[in-house]
């Protein structure tokens, strides 16, 4: 037997044409109203297990349970970045993210992150954790469920952060003060050694 003829003595399987194969219209025919006080648990009822942390929805689990209840993504991406800047010294990034549909709703939203609201081993990728959260919120808008994503927790108490960076003075006079951040010189001169330094 040859290449050519390796599937001659097959059978060619076809769907019964009484078969409905579209999941969406499976998934879908006794769900209630989106907008009925049932829907936050029956969307949630969707979620594969591996889907969810401590009950809350990963991205991943969003875009496959949106395109079930609401079609095609059709576009899915920021459409506003502002990365972290120079004089930012959180670390804050900030991603406005826009995801559209076949049916043509759009959904947008913001979010950000910096050293206060992400665990530490993440920090170092802002951009991409903001964008990852603000896609996650524009899902969890379209999908009306309350609640947040996993995606936008975190293991830090960010309340006592932002309380305790707001009690501090905004720079130092030069003078040794634990409880005060480093001037814009400081940062600057500690900036130019370290690439001085590679």
């Amino acid at each position: 037997m040859n290449e050519e003829n390796l599937f001659d003595d097959m059978e060619e399987l076809q769907t019964p044409s009484n078969t409905r194969t579209s999941v969406r219209d499976i998934i879908l025919e006794d769900a209630p109203d989106m907008l009925s006080s049932e829907w936050h648990d029956y969307a949630m009822k969707l979620f594969n297990e591996d889907e969810l942390v401590d009950g809350h929805p990963l991205v991943a689990g969003l875009r496959r349970v949106s395109e079930l209840v609401l079609g095609q993504i059709m576009f899915s991406g920021p459409t506003q970045v502002f990365p972290v800047t120079r004089d930012d010294h959180h670390g804050r990034a900030t991603v406005v993210f826009t995801v559209r549909f076949a049916n043509g709703s759009e959904y947008s939203e913001v979010a950000d992150a910096w050293e206060g609201n992400t665990d530490d081993m993440f920090c170092a990728y802002a951009v991409a954790i903001a964008s990852t959260r603000a896609e996650a919120r524009a899902l969890r808008k379209a999908l009306k469920i309350k609640g947040v994503a996993a995606e936008e927790l975190t293991k830090k108490d960010t309340a006592k952060i932002v309380r305790d960076i707001s009690k501090q003075k905004n720079a130092t006079t030069g003078d040794y003060d634990d409880q005060s951040r480093m001037s814009d010189a400081q940062y600057n001169f500690i900036d130019i050694k370290c690439k001085q330094l590679n």
